[in-house]
């Protein structure tokens, strides 16, 4: 048993690391390679998301690095414990709050000021 706190910690610290990045690259991207190759495709999330994902019995997870399009990089781990949908569907739960966050976070646009 883990919180996603701790994954967050833990990606954390891999990202400081000297191999951080060698690591990072190794994640499947969502919309383009391993078990991600699918998922968020045609969306603000594909090619932003580098994540590891999992899926146990009524347990499904996402954890990994993001790039939201304001340019925010976030560290996140999203886990949906003792559920009762099936794997695609508890997939596309988590792929709509991935999209959600890419989209939404980060530092609000500038306004253009009024002369």
């Amino acid at each position: 048993m883990v919180t996603p706190r701790a994954i967050v910690q833990l990606l954390n610290y891999a990202a400081t690391q000297p191999w951080g990045e060698i690591y990072r690259s190794s994640l499947p991207i969502a919309g383009e390679d391993g078990t991600l190759s699918e998922r968020m495709k045609n969306t603000a999330a594909e090619g932003r998301i580098f994540a590891k994902t999992g899926t146990v019995e009524h347990v499904v997870a996402l954890s990994g690095y993001a790039t939201t399009t304001r340019g925010a990089h976030l560290i996140f781990s999203i886990l949906g414990n003792n559920n009762s949908l099936h794997a695609q569907t508890a997939d596309a739960v988590l792929d709509a709050v991935a999209v959600a966050m890419i989209e939404e976070l980060g530092p609000a646009p500038e306004r253009k000021r009024k002369k």
